[in-house]
């Protein structure tokens, strides 16, 4: 027999478009989807099937931020530039496998769900301020009201360091802006230091290392 579950207002909940579901409403209601390939959030065919249609936002401040994040990038999706929407995606993704390991009960490997949430914030606030030459680990600890020793630690399950994570998403910014017609008129040096990139000569070092090619390599081979 098939599961039955009641959600409140503000409730997110996921279904397989694979699998039948079915809706019942006695009354007018307004519902927003997210559509995502199933492969992203990580989870075997038995944990999806754990959590299928059980509400992910009851009782945890997680749950009720990624409901009001959801309803109003449902609302604004078309408003961003293309590597703001990724960042978002990335950070709504980020969320449902936290919340999806709180359901199965196991939030990520040997981690506290404090740190995966204050990590959360962190990919997200450094994602808002990626364009700050002066975003360091300080600036970072000092916003969130941490120490930089627990901004490192909470780095230390990513294998990596909370410096390699801005430069790793710096150079992604870099290399899709690269790309865009929108910014053809723009200079290497000049693109380079819109995303906080303060030397030519160390940004072209990180790019050929993450990519196997020059910047003006990558634009030349990668233009519109």
């Amino acid at each position: 027999m098939p599961a039955t579950c009641v959600y409140g207002p503000g409730e997110v909940f996921i279904f397989d478009m694979a699998r039948p579901v079915r809706l019942i409403l006695p009354e007018c209601f307004q519902t927003k989807a997210l559509v995502l390939p199933r492969q992203v959030l990580g989870l075997s065919e038995s944990d999806l099937r754990q959590i299928i249609a059980s509400p992910l936002t009851s009782g945890t401040g997680l749950g009720g931020l990624l409901s009001i994040l959801l309803s109003r990038l449902a609302d604004t999706a078309g408003a961003y530039r293309p590597h703001t929407g990724e960042l978002l995606a990335r950070n709504v993704v980020d969320l449902l496998t936290v919340l999806a390991d709180e359901q199965l009960g196991r939030i990520s490997e040997g981690t506290p769900s404090g740190d995966a949430a204050m990590l959360l914030r962190i990919r997200n606030f450094i994602g808002r301020h990626l364009d700050d030459p002066d975003l360091t680990p300080e600036v970072i600890a000092r916003a969130h009201h941490i120490s930089v020793r627990y901004l490192h630690k909470i780095f230390e399950g990513e294998d990596t360091t909370v410096s390699r994570w801005i430069q790793s998403r710096r150079l992604e910014a870099c290399r899709r802006d690269l790309a865009h017609r929108e910014a053809a008129s723009l200079s290497i040096v000049a693109l380079a230091q819109g995303w906080g990139f303060t030397s030519a000569a160390h940004f072209s070092r990180v790019f050929r290392a993450a990519y196997g090619m020059s910047p003006s390599e990558w634009r030349d081979t990668h233009r519109p």
